[in-house]
């Protein structure tokens, strides 16, 4: 059977003409192998995008934003294949603090009541993206608040910590349909403000621009965000 890394670099061998960082490489790479897998959750995402099932997408801030950004256009991509209304994209801040989860929990609940179902179908579903589930807690606001609005909605993260007192049936019970990574540690994104643009207060719901992060690094990510989106869209 083949290695995880071997999977990784058979992948991004398949990039070297591509103009596109390492970090991006490494995105693309563990995506393509998340709709690939032949989990059943992973499964039924893959089928999802493909069939245009998604109208929102929600990125957990701030290193979901890139990852999330990339679903983003791979699912515009089969709307307008599809001639579809096209889904709306939204970025939550993840990390909330613990120190008074029942406000934290209320202000999720008012966000995505206010602004992110306000255009919502009801018929299709949500996606949630992030770039690393450890215990998937600053999670929790956002999938508990989907569940209380009985909206059906899937999760996919790149990076997943998968131990014996945290399984991939542990976060399915906590967070919901949650998509098989196989990865034990956070990816070359990870807390990469001068990547993503944006850094997060934990006791706070949306991020705020990097005062420290160069613009033109974040310009030449946008631009691979589309190149990578392209690659996917052209796998499926």
């Amino acid at each position: 059977m083949e290695h995880f890394k071997e999977k990784v670099n058979r992948i991004n061998s398949k990039t070297e003409n591509v103009t596109l960082s390492l970090e991006m490489k490494d995105i693309y790479a563990r995506i393509k192998i998340i709709l690939e897998n032949d989990d059943p959750v992973n499964k039924e995402i893959f089928n999802s995008i493909k069939n245009n099932e998604y109208a929102t997408l929600i990125a957990e801030d701030a290193s979901g934003r890139i990852p999330g950004l990339i679903m983003y256009e791979l699912l515009r991509k089969v709307a307008e294949r599809d001639q579809k209304t096209l889904p709306e994209i939204y970025f939550m801040a993840g990390s909330f603090s613990a120190k008074d989860m029942e406000s934290k929990n209320k202000l999720t609940n008012n966000y995505l009541d206010s602004v992110v179902l306000k255009k919502h179908n009801p018929n299709k579903k949500v996606l949630v993206v992030t770039e690393y589930i450890m215990e998937g807690n600053s999670l929790k606001p956002i999938t508990d608040g989907l569940k209380k609005q009985a909206i059906n909605y899937d999760v996919l993260s790149i990076g997943l910590s998968v131990n014996a007192w945290s399984t991939i049936q542990a976060k399915r019970e906590k967070l919901g349909n949650v998509a098989n990574a196989k990865r034990e540690i956070p990816g070359s994104i990870f807390r990469r403000e001068d990547l993503s643009g944006v850094v997060k207060n934990p006791d706070e719901m949306l991020s705020k621009k990097s005062i420290t992060a160069d613009q033109l690094t974040i310009n030449q990510i946008r631009k691979e965000v589309h190149i990578v989106a392209d690659k996917l869209y052209s796998d499926i």
